[in-house]
């Protein structure tokens, strides 16, 4: 039996190293996500209607007409999953969608 002595510097190199992985698959899912929707956008010609604001770490903030509101949260949600699904193979990552007048963080 072999015993496997871990110094805290190497732990909190390991635990570093496992963000840095996370983060990066989480920053990749979102650029993902991101050129979906603008090729979405660009072929239903909806760029100039629906403004795409602000991106917040995971987070898409968009401004559209109140009649498109449900079709764009729609599609923001099956964008934002679509680009997950390459970089999380193992478990489905889900997007929920919030309408408002005003964004709220």
């Amino acid at each position: 039996m072999q015993v496997i002595i871990l110094h805290p510097q190497k732990i909190r190199r390991l635990y570093k190293f496992r963000e840095i992985m996370i983060q990066g698959a989480g920053a990749l899912c979102f650029k993902l996500a991101s050129i979906k929707l603008f090729n979405w956008l660009r072929k239903n010609n909806l760029l100039f209607t629906v403004k795409y604001c602000i991106p917040v770490h995971d987070e898409i903030n968009l401004e559209c007409p109140e009649a498109l509101k449900d079709e764009i949260s729609n599609i923001l949600v099956k964008c934002m999953e679509e680009g997950a699904k390459p970089f999380c193979t193992r478990v489905k990552l889900g997007a929920d969608v919030e309408v408002g007048d005003f964004w709220i963080h």
